[in-house]
């Protein structure tokens, strides 16, 4: 309001003393305050106080908290267990790592870890919420930032859907020796020539019924997805004990045939397995304790998953040497190799019911997502009406359509070419929003600030601010006291900070650190992709990682020494060391994705970016955070 009164000031005082010179001033004055407001609108905060969970809050919500922690384990674990153990396995045992796929899948639930605890924290700050990272980073990072994570999760969650109905589809047409696609090609004809394959009239039926059972409220959906882990968990225990009747130890002679480069470019790949355990973070107004339950169900479902994929992958590449096993489902076919029918039959219905399950859980959370923007005036605002039952019912109708359609058209190699970007760059954001988060004197973030000059001299150093479990002076230091130095560094609790407590000013600096940070990393992955695809220079390749690597290094020491505000509940260890090799690894795994992959993403997002400027802009319900 100041600013506008201070505009027409000026444009009055130069109208009397500049007579018809008097426009072009003002017209200058009108625009700069156009770009002022409109960089205020891209950058403008939601209010992390009205995403607690508090009794206002609830009553305000239209969706019923119905789920428990049980609940949240059972979505986490099927969304996650199905291609990874059937499909993911056999193909990188034969083709990348061999027998070291083991060592794979645990390096991927490790990076998966990383992430996954940067979630917990988030749902601990931000409990009252359905709109997972998009909601994350609409409190650190802002409004436009926020639209791109949702408009990219909008599109995995139905990429995700229609690839599962697809891989259903399959899967039962070799349980019924191929009727199903008889009945297809009657229906549509032979696939034309040139084209990948016809239309899929079963994938459509498959994602219609799945749509119609979301209609019926979350605890009757829920419920249906325990019984189909019941199932899964049951082959699961199956595969683990028949198998171990089956293993033969000469398998593991040549454990790692394509060396430590195969296993680590083979945990890029298994990486892809853990994607859906965000699901988990999607259901904050539907959760009767979110704060307690929503850590716990990610920590355990990601815990559950990773024994899941290595325990299996170790009875697969111990019962059928590695180079023997098939590329489209291992799992599955080493009963077959083993003369053992019936054990094939068997484990195929635990296929099923995962393959059922994953696509639960890619199309739980999509409705609700959209639901989330359009609360937030983002996206049409249809999307945010309730059923009867407490559900989204406009968007699972429309975003299941798109789903079904997709299935419908595009076949299983295209769907999973289109896979990933937009998981990834919320898992990104979301340990950005952590170490944003941490280092701010309140629960407003000064992204939107950071331009502005940081005062040091307000920032006094906090020389008596000791570890506990420093050593006092006088008194020699022993080795667990200089192990003690390191363990505290890289929690940002050490003798070096820079001020007692958080400070505005040191939260701005913290921002201008991680976004140098981020620079330095994303310099250093592409160094890393460019050395694994052209073998020419790498010594000088090297020696540039090894600059770029010394340079991050000195970036996280930076962070350390600023104080860190945690959440009461979870917290993630080690910030700013964890947060930052997620973000690292994550990147890395972006960069390795297709060209066809990053086509499909600028396409989406030139459609996003009329849907933002159409609704963000004009239509977005939440006003600037004031600065103090």
């Amino acid at each position: 309001m100041n600013l506008e009164v201070e505009d027409a000031e000026i444009g009055n005082s130069s109208g009397v003393e500049n007579g018809n010179n008097s426009q072009p001033i003002g017209a200058n004055a009108s625009g700069t305050h156009t770009y002022s407001r409109l960089k205020k609108k891209l950058f403008k905060l939601k209010n992390l106080h009205e995403l607690q969970d508090t009794e206002a809050n609830n009553d305000d919500s239209q969706l019923k908290k119905v789920l428990g922690t049980k609940d949240l384990i059972s979505l986490g674990i099927g969304s996650c267990v199905g291609t990874g153990m059937y499909l993911v396995s056999g193909l990188v045992a034969k083709k990348v790592a061999g027998p070291g796929v083991v060592i794979s899948y645990l390096i991927a639930g490790f990076a998966a870890l990383l992430s996954g605890s940067c979630y917990a924290e988030l749902a601990v700050r931000v409990p009252h919420t359905t709109g997972s990272a998009y909601v994350y980073s609409y409190v650190t990072v802002g409004e436009f930032i926020a639209f791109i994570i949702g408009w990219n999760m909008i599109l995995e969650y139905v990429i995700g859907t229609a690839a599962c109905a697809r891989a259903l589809s399959i899967c039962l047409d070799i349980l019924t020796d191929g009727a199903l696609a008889n009945i297809t090609t009657a229906w549509a004809g032979p696939p034309e020539e040139g084209a990948e394959a016809s239309p899929d009239l079963i994938a459509l039926v498959i994602t219609l019924l799945m749509m119609c059972l979301f209609f019926y409220g979350v605890k009757k959906s829920v419920l249906f997805n325990h019984v189909l882990n019941i199932v899964n968990v049951w082959s699961w225990g199956l595969i683990i004990v028949v198998g171990l009747g089956t293993i033969d130890f000469r398998n593991w002679s040549e454990f790692m045939p394509y060396g430590l480069s195969g296993v680590m470019k083979g945990a890029a790949t298994c990486f892809y397995a853990f994607i859906g355990f965000d699901i988990i973070a999607t259901t904050g107004e539907e959760t009767q304790t979110p704060k307690q339950s929503i850590p716990k169900a990610i920590l355990v479902s990601l815990t559950v998953v990773t024994l899941a994929y290595g325990s299996c992958a170790s009875i697969m590449t111990l019962s059928v040497p590695y180079s023997e096993l098939s590329e489209d489902s291992g799992l599955i076919q080493i009963w077959g190799q083993m003369n053992m029918p019936t054990m094939e039959w068997i484990v195929s219905i635990g296929a099923l019911a995962a393959f059922i399950a994953s696509m639960f859980g890619s199309m739980f959370p999509l409705p609700r997502i959209a639901y989330a923007m359009a609360n937030d005036g983002l996206l049409c605002q249809s999307f945010k009406r309730v059923n009867k039952y407490g559900v989204p019912g406009y968007a699972t109708l429309m975003l299941g359509l798109f789903a079904a359609l997709c299935a419908f058209f595009f076949p299983l190699e295209v769907l999973i070419e289109m896979m990933s970007i937009g998981t990834l760059l919320a898992y990104t954001l979301v340990n950005a929003c952590v170490l944003l988060l941490r280092f701010q004197p309140s629960l407003e973030s000064p992204f939107s600030e950071f331009t502005q000059d940081t005062n040091l001299d307000k920032m006094v150093p906090a020389d008596d601010d000791l570890p506990e479990n420093a050593a006092s002076d006088g008194q020699p230091m022993t080795v667990l006291d200089r192990f003690a130095f390191a363990k505290d560094l890289v929690n940002g609790c050490n003798s070096h900070q820079l001020a007692k407590d958080c400070t505005k000013e040191g939260g701005k600096l913290v921002t201008k650190v991680l976004l140098s940070m981020v620079c330095c990393i994303i310099l250093f992955d592409f160094l890393m992709v460019y050395s694994e695809v052209y073998e020419e220079g790498l010594s000088v390749i090297s020696i540039l990682l090894f600059i770029v690597a010394l340079v991050v290094i000195c970036h996280i020491i930076s962070l350390a020494k600023f104080p860190q505000k945690r959440p009461k509940g979870f917290n993630v260890a080690g910030v700013p060391l964890v947060p930052s090799i997620g973000i690292l690894i994550n990147i890395y795994l972006m960069m390795r994705l297709s060209p066809v992959t990053w086509i499909r993403f600028t396409i989406w997002m030139i459609f996003g970016l009329l849907v933002y400027f159409k609704y963000g802009l004009l239509d977005s319900s939440f006003q600037d955070i004031p600065s103090s």
